[in-house]
C-alpha cells in the first residue's frame, strides 16, 4: 500500500523550497538592477570622463590627489562630476 500522506508531505515541502527560492532570486535580481550610488572614491569610466568633457563642452581635465577630476574655466576650478559632491540639508 502506498503511502500518501509522506508523498504529500514531501511535495509540500518541495514546493515551498521551489517558492521561497524564486521569491528569493526575484528579490536579488531587483537588488542588481538598482542604480547604485558612489560614495566615497569612485573611479569614472573612459565613456563617464568623455560624455561629461562633451557635456561641459571641455577638452582636457585633470585630477587631484583627493581623486577629484576637475577643469579650468575663466580662472575658476570646476569639478568634472558635479553631481557626486555631498549636499547638505538641514534638518
Amino acid at each position: 500500500m502506498i503511502n500518501f500522506k509522506k508523498y504529500f508531505i514531501w511535495f509540500v515541502i518541495a514546493a515551498f523550497v521551489i517558492v521561497g527560492g524564486r521569491a528569493a532570486y526575484a528579490d536579488y535580481q531587483a537588488m542588481l538592477r538598482q542604480k547604485v550610488i558612489p560614495c566615497g572614491y569612485w573611479e569614472p569610466t573612459r565613456d563617464d570622463l568623455r560624455k561629461a568633457m562633451r557635456y561641459h563642452g571641455i577638452l582636457i581635465a585633470q585630477e587631484d590627489e583627493d581623486h577629484q577630476w576637475f577643469f579650468i574655466r575663466d580662472g575658476k576650478r570646476c569639478r568634472l562630476f558635479a553631481y557626486l559632491k555631498t549636499v547638505k540639508r538641514k534638518a
